[in-house]
């Protein structure tokens, strides 16, 4: 796996993928500071959510957000598609806190 990550050529889809993965978590904190916080840009201008953030793409947040917390859920209480050694740590954990079941997935 990491020989094929290393063979990628930029501007391959895998490389574009790999990319992706990166800047996905700093793309979605920075989104989420705009959309939360009427913040000062100058000492005339501020930044406001409603002004920065359109309805849809507040949506298609919340629904990606929603959908990658969903995924994290099945696996984490499920326990599966994980390493063995975690898998035996998280089942010895006696007072392991219970993840908060996510909402429907239709929004």
């Amino acid at each position: 796996m990491l020989t094929a990550k290393m063979n990628s050529k930029p501007g391959s889809k895998q490389w574009l993928d790999e990319q992706m993965k990166k800047h996905v978590p700093g793309d979605r904190h920075k989104k989420r500071m705009t959309a939360l916080y009427v913040d000062p840009v100058s000492p005339a201008q501020w930044s406001r959510p409603l002004k920065e953030i359109s309805p849809t793409d507040a949506t298609n947040f919340l629904r990606d957000a929603n959908s990658d917390y969903w995924m994290q859920y099945e696996r984490y209480v499920k326990l599966e598609n994980l390493d063995p050694e975690l898998v035996t740590a998280l089942t010895q954990w006696d007072d392991r806190p219970d993840l908060p079941e996510p909402v429907t997935r239709a929004f």
